[in-house]
């Protein structure tokens, strides 16, 4: 009930998720966090941040599985991966291809409103199973367009896109 009196999103969302920041993480604020997700959830039609206090950030509990847990290759060297996708069943292939396909464009709509993630790793993609979908989490590290050399900006996009990338 405190909780809920401090954060009413968490009456709406009674199950979710609290990350909690400790002194010697570098770079560590909530309000950033909570800031930087409120904004990423409004361009990408996702659930919006709970609150913040000084050492915690609060969001909505994503059901589902981060895609790094789901795809079956592993190999960072490009042809380390043909012998898993050789194996794989047509429609696994076709189920990896329309996530992976569909959380691409999330990344480009993020970077097309000129935010970059900044660790658009393949965990940090959940594959929700109903409706079946892929939504971005963990906007700690999000940067705008506006804050960086435009040579800059073009690598943090590039860096976003690498895993993906090994996935397609």
């Amino acid at each position: 009930s405190n909780t809920r009196q401090q954060f009413p999103l968490a009456a709406k969302y009674p199950l979710h998720f609290r990350k909690t920041y400790f002194a010697a993480r570098l770079n560590a604020d909530p309000a950033v966090e909570y800031q930087n997700t409120l904004e990423a959830s409004r361009l990408l039609d996702m659930p919006e941040p709970i609150g913040h206090s000084s050492a915690t950030f609060r969001s909505c509990l994503i059901p589902g599985a981060p895609y790094g847990r789901l795809t079956p290759f592993r190999s960072e060297a490009d042809d380390g991966n043909l012998r898993q996708a050789a194996e794989l069943q047509l429609a696994a292939a076709a189920g990896l291809w329309r996530l992976a396909e569909e959380a691409f464009a999330r990344l480009s709509k993020l970077h097309d409103a000129g935010l970059a993630h900044g660790d658009a790793e393949l965990q940090n993609y959940i594959v929700c199973p109903a409706p079946l979908e892929v939504l971005l989490i963990d906007f700690e590290v999000m940067v705008r367009r506006a804050d960086l050399e435009p040579e800059a900006w073009q690598k943090r996009c590039t860096l976003d896109r690498v895993p993906l990338m090994r996935e397609m």
